[in-house]
C-alpha cells in the first residue's frame, strides 16, 4: 500500500497540465486531494465524490500547488496555492517567496530584506536589504546616497550629508567657504581640500586653483610668480614699488634691499654706482672691493686697484688714493662732530632765555603788591610812610 501511495505521488507531480493518476475510486486513492480535515485516514468516501467513471472530484479540495476537480492540474509559475477552480478564477492565494501580484509574476524588489514583500502590493514586509536603500518598495536612495544603484555617498560637503539622485545637495552647503550644486568647489578668495585656506593676497581677483593656490588669472601691480610672492624683473621692496639700479645686469636686484645681483662691465658696489678703475684689464673689477679682477692694464701704474668715484654728472674721478679716502672719513666725522655741538648751542641759548624770563617773573611779584598799589604821602620829615613800596627809596626816585 505504501508503495502504491509513493508512486501515485510521483504521478501527480509530473509536469503541468492534467497528470495521467488512475481513477480514485479504483485505485482507493488519490495524493492530490485533500484528506477530510475530521478524518485523516484518506478513505476514499472520504475525499472523493460519490460517481462513477470519470466524473467523480476531490471533495475538499486540492493540496497546496494543484487545482480541478480531480487536482491533476499544477498552480501557475509562482503561485504556490491556487483555488480549485483556478481556470475560471485566475488568482493565487499564496505566492512563493520573492513574488507578488495576482498570479504571482512578478519579482519583489531586488532590495527587500530576505526577499520578503506583500502579495498584493510589492512592499517590502521587512524593510531594505541596505541602508542605501529607501521607499516602500527600497527602491530610491537613502538620503545621504546616489547612483544608479545607491552605492555613491552624496558629496561630504553637502548641509546634513544629504543629496538629490543625481548627487546635487538637496539643502545647500554644510560651510559658506563651499559652492557649487555639489559643494565641491571653494567660494572665491579660497583654497584648498577644505577650502580653509586664503589665496595669496597678491593673486589678481584674489582666484587661485583650489589645489595648490596658484594665481588664476595673473598678480596684481609689481608682483610675479605662480602664488604673486615675488616682484616682476627690475622691482624691489615693500610692495615692489622701487626699481633696480640702472647698472646691475639685466636690471636684476635683490627683492629686499635692491642689491646688484651683478654688476655691468666697468662698474662695482652694491648699486653698482661706482665706476672701476680706468687700469683695469677689460674694465672689469671685482664687485665688492672694486680691485681689478683680471690685472691691471699696466703694473707700473700707481693705483691700479684703487677704485674710482662717481661723479654727479655721470663721470668718474681720478682714482681713489689711500689719502682721498682718509679725506672723506675726516669729513664725515666733521659733520658729524659739527651737528652735535649745533645741537648743544641751540639747547644753551633756550636754557638762558627760559632763566631770564623766569627772574624777570619773580622781581615784579616781589615789588609789586596788592596792598601796595597806590603811593603813600611822605611825612613830615620827607620820608615816605612805606619806604618797601619804593624798596631803598630810590627805586621811588625812578
Amino acid at each position: 500500500m505504501l508503495h502504491l501511495t509513493l508512486v501515485l505521488l510521483i504521478v501527480c507531480r509530473m509536469g503541468k497540465g492534467v497528470a495521467q493518476v488512475p481513477n480514485c475510486k479504483t485505485e482507493n486513492t488519490c495524493d492530490c486531494c485533500k484528506s477530510n480535515p475530521n478524518d485523516e485516514s484518506r478513505r476514499l468516501s472520504d475525499i472523493c465524490n460519490n460517481q462513477q467513471g470519470s466524473s467523480w472530484s476531490c471533495k475538499y479540495g486540492c493540496k497546496d500547488g494543484y487545482w480541478g476537480n480531480k487536482c491533476w492540474n499544477y498552480c501557475p509559475g509562482s503561485c504556490i496555492s491556487c483555488p480549485q477552480n483556478y481556470e475560471s478564477n485566475k488568482v493565487c492565494n499564496v505566492c512563493d517567496d520573492g513574488y507578488y501580484g495576482t498570479i504571482c509574476a512578478t519579482h519583489c524588489p531586488a532590495n527587500c530584506a530576505d526577499n520578503q514583500c506583500d502579495k498584493t502590493t510589492g512592499t517590502c514586509l521587512q524593510g531594505c536589504a541596505s541602508t542605501n536603500w529607501a521607499g516602500k518598495k527600497c527602491n530610491v536612495c537613502a538620503d545621504t546616497w546616489y547612483g544608479i544603484n545607491c552605492d555613491s555617498p552624496c558629496p561630504r560637503n553637502c548641509n546634513n550629508g544629504e543629496c538629490k539622485e543625481n548627487g546635487d545637495c538637496t539643502d545647500g552647503c554644510s560651510a559658506e567657504r563651499f559652492t557649487g550644486m555639489q559643494c565641491d568647489q571653494c567660494i572665491t578668495g579660497r583654497y584648498g581640500v577644505d577650502c580653509n585656506k586664503t589665496c595669496p593676497e597678491n593673486c589678481n581677483d584674489s582666484m587661485c586653483t583650489r589645489e595648490d593656490g596658484n594665481c588664476l588669472n595673473g598678480c596684481k601691480g609689481n608682483f610675479a610668480g605662480e602664488r604673486c610672492t615675488r616682484c616682476k624683473t627690475e622691482r624691489y621692496g615693500t610692495m615692489c614699488r622701487n626699481t633696480c639700479p640702472d647698472n646691475c645686469v639685466n636690471k636684476l636686484c635683490d627683492e629686499k634691499d635692491g642689491i646688484c645681483l651683478k654688476c655691468i662691465t666697468g662698474f662695482y658696489g652694491k648699486s653698482c654706482d661706482l665706476a672701476c678703475s680706468p687700469n683695469c684689464k677689460d674694465n672689469v673689477c671685482d664687485q665688492n672691493t672694486g680691485k681689478c679682477a683680471l690685472g691691471c692694464i699696466d703694473t707700473e701704474e700707481n693705483g691700479c686697484d684703487q677704485p674710482t668715484l662717481m661723479e654727479p654728472n655721470g663721470q668718474t674721478s681720478d682714482t681713489v688714493t689711500s689719502d682721498m679716502l682718509e679725506r672723506h672719513k675726516i669729513i664725515m666725522i666733521g659733520g658729524m662732530v659739527g651737528g652735535f655741538v649745533f645741537i648743544l648751542v641751540i639747547i644753551q641759548v633756550q636754557w638762558f632765555i627760559l632763566r631770564r624770563m623766569s627772574r624777570q617773573t619773580n622781581t615784579e611779584q616781589r615789588y609789586i603788591t596788592p596792598d601796595q598799589s597806590k603811593p603813600e604821602e611822605k611825612n613830615e620829615e620827607g620820608v615816605y610812610a612805606n619806604p618797601d613800596y619804593y624798596g631803598d627809596g630810590n627805586f621811588g626816585e625812578l
